[in-house]
């Protein structure tokens, strides 16, 4: 999934779903409360508290002194950790690359033992800080997996483990397994073989299994999750007889009424009526526009039923674009429906009734001019960008969406010369680096060309503020940012410690940074599992000044609880960042 700066912090709150299939419900109120104290320590991490000074010690004795103190406290902590690789699990070392592990896990798979079992099945299951590249691919290691289907109190770690990696062959194994009536786990088969979207014998099934009345779909969710995967299958055959199939489950009322009404106001992931209404009003027909225009009526997710209105019925719909645009709470419903419209119609009033009402909105941050640029980029009408002085009056607005326009037309290469040519960094990039930026798709939106360059140029560095254990571990952030200052600040030392409070549990911190004979000391604040992220940047910014280094550390906001930091003269950071709008 490609990566969205300023929105990466709603994941961590709305936890609904995980792992394909660990479903929980959250109330409205729970995700506001959760969201408000996310907030809290999200702005006290980054815009830090109070803020104690940093010490500098230069005495040359004293520094000689915490350097051997320091150092032999790194060396042991090196053996410690090479003493724990020895302990590390079979599946952590080969997710690390190590092979020789796999006869190992071969043999425990083949084994009598249950509990060993299910731990390589945990194990090899993919984490959210595994290499990107993580797979399992070692013909025996799959082969054994797939055939442990058939033990029973095993069934349902293959099937996860299986379709999670997509293994070899899962697919004929799991619609065999389906078609048998030997299968302890319908639903999790079902799932993962509508998501690869193939199988027409296991469409054919969930159809008749549907029809027959012998699935629930309120208490058996993750059918209808299986019929979204099938709506985009590759096989027509699959796809058109999908949006068959769920307008008789519509017309047939065999999902309840209630949970169509309870979309106004919760979001769950285990609601089987917005995976039906997403089926129905992306990839339906004329057969839809009745349940379009009831949606639109009950105010259930309008939007898309617009969408489809505009996409099945054309200019027919136009009034209620402009109706929706001209409403200050329905506004964003209306863009993608005046988007559609546009393509078809070509009707420039719509064009200017999107800028116009934007111009309108007090809030304008940023982030929703780039939206409004990326709408007007989408619908091809970018001849707009160069008449806007006919269509608003505002000219701070004008000039924002110019210059967010003129960033869409930029390129990687334009990146990576400007970092050079405005002296952030000292040596043009190679073209390899530049090819390997523009290859990347991790960044997407108007902004997604800047951020896949930076995250290869060697002075960008991204984290979350938020680390979820604690201690929080500064020395490994620190060494860290330092392997983003172009090679420069890597001559040092630093060592963190963190003593407990008996009493509450509290933490005091101390970190020791030792720099060109100098030892400079922080003393971050206890703020949970949270960076004190203002503290560790004026800790490297002393450092680096006290060093006669002429680049600095600088913030770039990015509106959530991650942080960005790039790594240069201070000066010249502001300009790149007024330039390309970071």
């Amino acid at each position: 999934m490609k990566k969205i700066l300023y929105l990466l912090s709603i994941s961590s709150v709305l936890l609904i779903c995980c792992n394909g299939q660990n479903k929980k419900e959250m109330s409205k109120d729970e995700i506001e409360e959760l969201w408000k104290q996310e907030k809290i320590n999200q702005d006290r991490a980054k815009s830090g508290g109070k803020v104690s000074p940093i010490s500098i010690i230069s005495d040359p004795e004293l520094v000689k002194k915490i350097k051997t103190e320091i150092s032999q406290k790194i060396e042991e902590k090196k053996k410690q950790k090479e003493s724990e690789k020895k302990t590390i699990s079979t599946t952590d070392r080969y997710k690390a690359g190590d092979k020789l592990v796999v006869p190992e896990m071969i043999k425990i798979l083949n084994g009598k033992n249950k509990d060993a079992r299910n731990e390589i099945y945990k194990g090899l299951a993919r984490n959210y800080d595994d290499p990107v590249d993580y797979k399992i691919s070692e013909p025996e290691l799959v082969s054994v997996i797939l055939g442990n289907i058939n033990i029973p109190e095993d069934e349902e770690a293959v099937i996860q483990i299986a379709g999670l990696m997509k293994l070899n062959g899962y697919v004929p194994l799991f619609e065999t397994r389906l078609l048998s009536g030997k299968s302890k786990d319908n639903d999790r088969l079902l799932y993962w073989l509508g998501q690869d979207g193939s199988s027409s014998k296991a469409f054919e099934f969930v159809k008749t299994q549907i029809l027959d009345n012998k699935i629930d779909l309120v208490n058996q969710p993750y059918t209808m999750s299986a019929l979204e995967g099938f709506s985009e299958s590759k096989d027509k055959n699959i796809q058109s007889g999908t949006l068959i199939l769920c307008l008789e489950i519509y017309n047939r009322k065999l999902i309840p009424k209630g949970k169509f009404e309870e979309i106004k106001t919760t979001y769950s992931s285990n609601n089987p009526a917005i995976d039906l209404l997403n089926i129905l009003l992306k990839n339906g027909d004329n057969r839809v526009i009745p349940i379009a225009n009831d949606m639109i009526k009950k105010g259930i997710m309008r939007g898309s039923a617009i969408n489809t209105l505009i996409r099945l019925e054309g200019n027919k719909h136009r009034d209620l674009v402009l109706k929706l645009l001209k409403n200050e709470d329905s506004y964003f419903d209306g863009l993608d429906a005046a988007t559609t419209l546009y393509k078809i119609n070509r009707d420039e009033t719509i064009v200017i009734e999107v800028l116009q009402q934007f111009e309108r909105r007090k809030n304008r941050p940023a982030y929703l001019i780039d939206r409004i640029v990326y709408t007007i980029v989408d619908m091809n009408a970018t001849e707009y960008f160069i008449k806007l002085d006919a269509i608003i009056k505002d000219k701070q607005l004008i000039k924002s969406i110019q210059e967010t326009y003129e960033l869409t037309r930029r390129t990687t290469k334009d990146v990576a010369n400007d970092l050079y040519e405005m002296g952030i960094v000292g040596k043009p990039y190679e073209q390899s680096i530049i090819e390997k930026a523009q290859a990347s798709a991790e960044y997407d939106g108007t902004k997604g060309f800047i951020y896949n360059f930076l995250s290869v140029s060697r002075i960008h560095t991204f984290f979350d503020a938020e680390t979820g254990y604690v201690p929080v571990p500064y020395d490994e952030l620190i060494i860290e940012i330092s392997k983003n200052s172009n090679g420069k600040f890597e001559d040092f030392l630093v060592w963190m410690d963190a003593e407990e409070n008996p009493k509450d549990g509290s933490l005091k911190y101390k970190i020791t940074l030792i720099v060109n004979d100098k030892v400079f000391i922080a003393t971050p604040e206890d703020i949970g599992d949270w960076y004190d992220v203002q503290v560790v940047l004026n800790l490297l910014n002393t450092a680096l000044e006290n060093s006669n280094f002429k680049e600095r550390y600088v913030m770039v906001d990015t509106g959530d609880q991650t942080v960005q930091l790039l790594f240069g003269p201070e000066e010249k950071i502001k300009e790149f960042i007024d330039k390309y709008q970071l």
